[in-house]
């Protein structure tokens, strides 16, 4: 279950937009490139296949 603060903001659809504020250190590498609302699955791509 995602924390009540993402919920909100995936109602509003801007999860995609506040990854880098969501989780700094990880959005240096790892790009967020798709949000489900209704499961709270959140899909990344990280940078580097290496």
């Amino acid at each position: 279950m995602l924390p009540q603060f993402l919920r909100v903001t995936a109602h509003n659809n801007t999860v995609l937009q506040q990854w880098p504020a969501i989780a700094p250190e990880l959005a240096v590498h790892v790009s967020a490139v798709a949000f489900d609302t209704p499961s709270g699955r959140l899909d990344l791509c990280p940078d580097s296949s290496a």
